[in-house]
């Protein structure tokens, strides 16, 4: 999810807990995600998207996670107005 072009803190939560995994691959351990497949699929309606996308990707690529191509995807939230209620905005 996206917050001001950022990632939201549950996000963020996710990639500290995982950064325990990324200091074992620095200490010369494997690590567990080694060779897992993963995707990340953010939404929202905010241009911040493919920076989020890449920042979470460049961590799970450190971490052994494997990113086939196409993997990411952002779906961006738009609302809709009838002309009726743009005339009210």
């Amino acid at each position: 999810m996206l917050w001001w072009s950022n990632r939201t803190s549950e996000i963020q939560r996710v990639t500290e807990r995982l950064d325990e995994l990324h200091d074992e691959i620095l200490e010369g351990k494997e690590s567990k995600l080694s060779g897992k497949a993963g995707g990340v699929v953010i939404t929202g309606d905010s241009d911040g998207g493919q920076h989020i996308i890449t920042n979470t990707s460049n961590f799970y690529n450190a971490s052994g996670v494997l990113l086939p191509p196409f993997a990411t995807h952002l779906l961006l939230l738009c609302l809709y107005y009838g002309k009726s209620r743009q005339k009210e905005l």
